[in-house]
């Protein structure tokens, strides 16, 4: 007699997608079984398992195996501020990613002390291909490095590079 393979993809939080029973005879070639579900993915994190029947009953579940939909996003890349003259409370500024959900801006002193550390989400930031935030930090004077990471529902992106900036002017 065959056996059925439910397939349970589930998001991250556990909610099922697909529940289906399919005959071995149907799905399996030897000792390889595959089946492709008509149910569309969202992007994001999902995991599935898989459950053999026959006429005694089911068996166990297989361990669960994750995967993604979707890629992550791109590495931003960084407009301003950069070099000297910067306000205390200055606008960080950088170029837009397609399908990015949220960034995240960080903000260290030159002594490598971390004084922004924040997600942002990108539809209130961006308009047509830049993004920019004006944080309510206030800076001391001096030198400051400053990175983005972006992120959608897949998962977290690669960090920008650092721009380095100075707020106030440097000694002449």
């Amino acid at each position: 007699e065959g056996f059925g393979v439910p397939l349970v993809e589930a998001m991250a939080a556990g909610v099922p997608v697909v529940q289906s029973w399919h005959a071995a005879t149907s799905i399996c070639a030897g000792a390889t079984c595959s089946v492709s579900p008509a149910t569309g993915l969202l992007p994001g994190a999902h995991v599935w398992w898989v459950q053999a029947r026959n006429s005694s009953g089911s068996g166990p579940w297989s361990a669960g195996l994750g995967f993604v939909v979707g890629g992550l996003p791109a590495a931003t890349t960084l407009v301003g501020p950069a070099g000297a003259g910067a306000s205390t409370t200055p606008t960080y500024t950088w170029n837009a990613v397609d399908g990015v959900t949220d960034y995240y801006l960080w903000v260290n002193t030159g002594a490598g002390t971390p004084v922004v550390q924040t997600w942002l989400p990108a539809a209130s930031l961006c308009a047509g291909a830049v993004c920019s935030a004006t944080p309510s930090t206030v800076l001391a004077p001096g030198s400051h490095t400053w990175w983005v990471q972006t992120r959608n529902a897949s998962g977290e992106g690669p960090w920008s590079a650092g721009m380095v900036f100075t707020v106030g002017e440097l000694p002449g």
